[in-house]
């Protein structure tokens, strides 16, 4: 009697000790964007949030990824084609929606940066958005971080100026009095370090508007592992390894 119940109690232990198991092999686009991703080519080796967050997946999963680097565009026309199978990561959005679902890591208010000269005439995005000598910078096509009415607002005043990558959006922010440029806020922390923009810029968070970080699937990928997969991101955020994650790209001291 008493061999059945340690032998009960062992089984149960293991069974909650074990990871859920995934079997599948599947194909990762990592979105090209620092501080998501960056390639060490004389180390030969890619770092960023979306890597480390892949990294934790495999070891919380047992899956296999293999993942390749991609920009925002090509990002989409891969999933169009069925030529990836996840993207990790990027912002929820309606285009993305009509070709893939997503798992959410985490809801986010948008943050503006802006120069810190102009701080005492603005005060929230909404008097940026209201303000015709500010321009906002953004990603060709991309305007993820507006709502409909704000998109046509500035299309409709031309005050959208397009740069070819987010690195580059950062680059102008720096150089141009009157611009503004809308992301995440550890977006904007890991630009204002890495291009020393801390003293000469201010963010501004618009606490009205969430925006969900997510990962986007097909539906090819296995039931099982897709609850393998889910489970291992809730706990990533769960346990406080994303927030670690996101802390060491928004900190100068860790990248130096």
């Amino acid at each position: 009697m008493r061999f059945a119940f340690v032998l009960s109690f062992l089984t149960c232990c293991f069974a909650q000790g074990s990871p859920t198991s995934c079997i599948g092999s599947y194909k990762v686009a990592l979105n090209e964007s620092e501080p998501l991703y960056m390639r060490d080519s004389a180390n030969r080796r890619d770092s960023g949030i979306s890597v480390e967050f892949l990294d934790e997946l495999v070891k919380r999963t047992g899956c296999k990824f293999s993942s390749t680097p991609l920009n925002r565009s090509r990002l989409l026309i891969e999933l169009k084609a069925h030529r990836v199978d996840l993207v990790v990561m990027t912002v929820k959005n309606p285009t993305f929606d009509q070709v893939a679902k997503s798992i959410k890591i985490e809801s986010v208010p948008r943050e503006m940066l802006i120069s810190s000269t102009l701080k005492n005439k603005i005060k929230s995005i909404e008097e940026a958005m209201n303000d015709p000598s500010i321009r906002f910078l953004v990603l060709p096509a991309v305007t993820i971080y507006f709502t409909p009415e704000e998109t046509e607002k500035l299309q409709r005043e031309q005050r959208f100026v397009t740069a070819p990558s987010i690195q580059n959006t950062f680059q102008v922010l720096k150089r141009t009095k009157n611009s503004a440029v809308i992301q995440t806020d550890f977006v904007n922390q890991y630009f204002q370090n890495t291009l020393d923009m801390k003293s000469d810029f201010t963010r501004i968070a618009d606490q009205s508007k969430n925006y969900d970080i997510v990962i986007y699937y097909r539906s090819i990928i296995r039931p099982e592992d897709l609850t393998s997969i889910t489970q291992a991101v809730n706990e990533i955020v769960a346990d406080g390894t994303w927030k670690k994650i996101k802390d060491k790209y928004a900190s100068v001291s860790a990248l130096r």
